[in-house]
């Protein structure tokens, strides 16, 4: 008994941080109405944006901490093995690492955020990326504007267009090519994780230093969520 104990309780600690990471949208996400003669609301973060990164982050913690308590005394000699592997061979580590950042940021875009949008900067990104794929910086004013409540959203009393710079759209609209804007910002993780490596190598000069330095972007719980969502990574 002591054994299977040992076996599930991370398992469940895990499950349990899992649950509440995936129920995090919809217990955090507040609810705005469109206007007051009307029952139809707009789902919005509101003010709970805050505590959606804090809660996700603490989720990533919890998984980390129990997965490495469970592995650590079962599986520590062949870590410690496939550890100095990885360091003899810094550019596949490199690349291994990039893959798994992004694969994770999709997975938690997918499962956790539910391809939704979480806050006005992405709605404002979104935006900017349709225009694109309009051919425009700039659109009329649609007719009862005052029904769209988007503080990032500039222009004047005919015309409307985001307050970003143009090269998230730009690469959002790629994705909006196939309705699945969500691959982008999980290819730029992997991108960022590549690119921290390599420039931990020119500081050190040490191939050894890249590897960890990829690790550690890799699993880092900010970049992993960030790459989740179509903020600019």
């Amino acid at each position: 008994m002591k054994k299977w104990g040992s076996f599930f309780a991370p398992l469940v600690c895990v499950a349990g941080a899992l649950t509440v990471w995936f129920m995090a949208w919809p217990l955090l996400g507040g609810r705005d109405p469109l206007d007051g003669y009307t029952r139809v609301t707009l789902v919005s973060f509101s003010g709970n944006e805050t505590a959606f990164y804090v809660s996700a982050t603490m989720v990533m913690a919890v998984i980390s901490i129990a997965l490495t308590g469970w592995l650590a005394p079962r599986w520590g000699a062949s870590l410690d093995r496939q550890a100095r592997d990885l360091l003899a061979r810094p550019q596949a580590a490199i690349v291994a690492f990039a893959l798994l950042a992004a694969v994770a940021s999709f997975a938690f875009a997918l499962f956790a955020v539910g391809f939704h949008t979480v806050s006005e900067d992405e709605k404002t990104y979104l935006f900017q990326a349709k225009l694109l794929l309009l051919g425009k910086l700039t659109i009329a004013v649609p007719p009862e504007a005052a029904a769209f409540r988007e503080p990032f959203v500039v222009g004047s009393s005919t015309s409307w267009s985001g307050q970003y710079f143009w090269a998230q759209p730009a690469l959002l609209a790629l994705g909006q090519l196939v309705d699945l804007p969500w691959i982008l910002p999980a290819v730029e993780v992997g991108i960022i994780v590549v690119f921290s490596a390599r420039f931990a190598e020119e500081v050190t000069g040490k191939p050894r230093v890249a590897v960890v330095t990829a690790a550690l972007v890799a699993i880092s719980p900010l970049v992993v969520l960030t790459g989740a969502t179509l903020n600019n990574v």
